[in-house]
């Protein structure tokens, strides 16, 4: 089956030779996003999601460390606006600056 998809990615422009890093792709199930890693059956626990209480997750880039930590409401809040926008690739700020500015 074929779910929404949004990739997130972080390209900062104090990334060394203009790199871009993959941080996670979440998948729009019916019950919300998930990472797509978390789709298959022997995945990993990582984020948070894992455990199936998925009530915080954090997500930092490895090349800058910009830190993104939220609730798994603030999380899904932010993802279903990149969503609405109709676009299927963001950036860890936007869901940064998304998150910081949810009421």
């Amino acid at each position: 089956m074929d779910y929404p998809k949004i990739k997130v990615v972080c390209n900062q422009r104090t990334h060394k030779d203009g790199k871009v890093a993959h941080i996670d792709t979440f998948a729009r199930l019916e019950h919300g996003w998930m990472p797509v890693e978390m789709l298959f059956e022997n995945s990993p626990k990582h984020h948070g999601w894992g455990d199936g209480r998925r009530t915080s997750h954090a997500y930092e880039c490895r090349l800058c460390g910009l830190f993104l930590e939220g609730s798994d409401d603030v999380l899904q809040e932010a993802l279903d606006k990149v969503a609405a926008q109709g676009v299927s690739e963001t950036t860890l700020y936007v869901l940064t600056v998304l998150a910081s500015r949810r009421t």
